[in-house]
Order: structure tokens, then C-alpha cells, then sequence
């Protein structure tokens, strides 16, 4: 049986050169051998969400925020647009 798998370093072996990252297709016994040796993984492996400095986060927080502000004005508006044509 085969399964494919993320190469967690590049190595070569059986298959030739498999570089980190990539998603080969391999044979299910070679696979539990690399997974011993910590170069494969059978999940699917996501880069980290980048970090964001503290500014970025404030910046972040305050477009949140106004635009939070702006939703409540324009259902203020419409609330009061509807108490106008009645």
C-alpha cells in the first residue's frame, strides 16, 4: 500500500532525492521507517501564522475598532431613516 507524505528535512533514499516540503507518494513499510527516522511526516505540514510585531498588532486593533465604529453609524443611520418615513 502506498501513501503519500510531507518530507520534514530533504534526504535522499529508495525513492532519489525528496526535498523538504514535498509530498511524495511511498511505499506504507518505507514510510514508518522515515517516520522513525523524524523525515517524514503523514500529516500535512502548514507554515506557521507570521508573528505580528506589537505596531502591527495596535494597527491591527484600531482598524478593528473603526470599522466596528462605522457599522454602528451606518445602523444608526438606517435606524433613523426608518423612523423618518413612518
Amino acid at each position: 500500500m502506498r501513501m503519500k507524505v510531507t518530507a520534514l528535512k530533504t534526504f535522499t533514499g529508495q525513492a532519489g532525492l525528496i526535498r523538504q516540503g514535498s509530498r511524495p507518494d511511498l511505499d506504507d513499510d518505507y514510510v514508518k521507517e522515515l517516520e522513525r527516522e523524524g523525515l517524514v511526516s503523514r500529516h500535512e505540514v502548514k507554515p506557521a501564522p507570521p508573528v505580528l510585531t506589537k505596531a502591527e498588532q495596535e494597527a491591527q486593533a484600531k482598524a478593528e475598532q473603526e470599522a466596528q465604529a462605522k457599522a454602528e453609524q451606518e445602523a444608526q443611520a438606517k435606524a433613523e431613516k426608518g423612523k423618518a418615513a413612518k
